[in-house]
């Protein structure tokens, strides 16, 4: 593999297309270079979250993508709080439906928050069976005239921006990031020093390994790894633990300092700058306020080392007040790993014949097998892509 840069500049606005390496890893490991400092006081996360929610709906109509988990929810909340203190209209929930993805279902939760705020209008995008498949008909639209863009998924947007032309449309994208510490570090250090009962060593063995050096963790991250990632050679296996390795020596045990460290992850920025420009072809503004820097700011201020503690406490600091406590406490979680990974899939790994991936890197039966599985693995997304756009082109 090339060498990966770990902090670099991100200043091109074209589409990002994935490096051969980071095809073959499935990931985009690194940092951009940090942004300036707030120049003036930070103010609490609720009131900087409505100011960036504020400014993300502008332009008007706004939707906001509604798939019934706790982060859409969150942003939806804030946004008809917003709207309705400004003499705005209210946002569109817009939720993508899947008829035939059990695990993909949130209806009880959807109608609950829909309900909960009082929200009229609510569109109800209906998905055809494969249509958001990786190698099916809407990625196809991009594909194959673009090249494998990051992330592979990224025409499960088209929906979204198309119901709302002209408008803007936001998400909850990052949630699982900035709210609460369990993306984190720290996160067994402050679980073991907020609820100390039971002191159990597992719970202790984890602190401890928190606190590690980074050789010792990144060590223990391989490990963990070994028999994952089937479809690597030995070759491909070890760049991407090289990359791995090199993430958790960059890895801060501070949460304010880790947090704040999401917004320029490589991932986030190029993820966040490719749906913008595939959004202009609607002429739709695509924005995530949760990997706001200033939200994100507020949230390291408020957290501190340790941080406030799990989700749900993050989110009824927030919105307590807008949303109901069970959908802040929920502990569920839906996968759309079934929307993206399906028939056409499984069509094209049937009919593969090995072509148009590094076979130094990739063993292509193995990986052939992995497309087949019942969940096949995301981080074989991009070698998907590449794959189908080979025997196209």
């Amino acid at each position: 593999f090339a060498s990966v840069a770990y902090h670099t500049q991100v200043t091109d606005e074209s589409l990002y297309l994935m490096t051969p390496a980071e095809i073959a890893m499935g990931w985009l490991f690194g940092h951009v270079d940090a942004e300036p400092a707030p120049s003036g006081p930070i103010d609490s996360p609720r009131a900087t979250l409505e100011r960036v929610v504020l400014e993300a709906m502008s332009r008007q109509p706004c939707g906001v993508a509604f798939s019934g988990g706790r982060d859409s929810s969150l942003v939806l909340a804030v946004a008809t709080h917003v709207a309705r203190r400004e003499g705005l209209p209210d946002p569109v929930p817009v939720t993508r439906v899947f008829p035939n993805v059990g695990e993909a279902e949130e209806d009880r939760w959807q109608e609950l928050v829909v309900r909960h705020l009082g929200i009229d209008e609510w569109h109800r995008v209906v998905i055809p069976d494969g249509d958001l498949d990786l190698v099916g008909p809407l990625a196809a639209r991009h594909l194959i005239r673009d090249g494998v863009v990051w992330p592979p998924a990224i025409a499960g947007d088209i929906p979204l921006v198309e119901s709302m032309p002209g408008g803007s449309m936001l998400d909850g994208e990052g949630g699982d990031e900035v709210l609460g510490v369990l993306a984190h570090r720290i996160a067994p250090v402050t679980h073991l020093i907020r609820h100390p009962s039971p002191m159990r060593w597992g719970r202790v063995q984890r602190a401890a390994l928190a606190l590690a050096p980074h050789s010792v963790r990144a060590h223990r991250t391989r490990t963990r790894w070994r028999s994952r990632f089937t479809w690597l050679r030995p070759a491909g296996r070890e760049s991407l633990f090289q990359a791995v390795a090199a993430n958790e020596r960059n890895q801060p045990l501070s949460f304010a300092t880790s947090v704040s460290m999401v917004p320029r992850g490589r991932a986030q920025v190029l993820w966040g700058r490719n749906r913008k420009i595939l959004a202009l072809g609607s002429g739709t503004t695509f924005s995530s306020p949760l990997l706001s820097g200033d939200f994100v700011q507020s949230l390291a201020a408020d957290g501190g080392v340790l941080g406030r503690g799990d989700r749900g406490v993050v989110l009824r600091n927030l919105v307590s007040d807008l949303l109901p406590e069970e959908v802040l406490m929920r502990s569920d979680k839906v996968t759309f790993n079934g929307c993206y990974m399906s028939q056409h899939t499984r069509r094209f790994a049937e009919q593969w014949n090995g072509d148009g991936v590094d076979h130094e890197l990739v063993d292509a039966e193995l990986l052939r097998q992995e497309w087949l599985s019942e969940w096949p693995s995301a981080m074989t997304a991009a070698l998907l892509q590449q794959a189908w756009r080979t025997q196209r082109t």
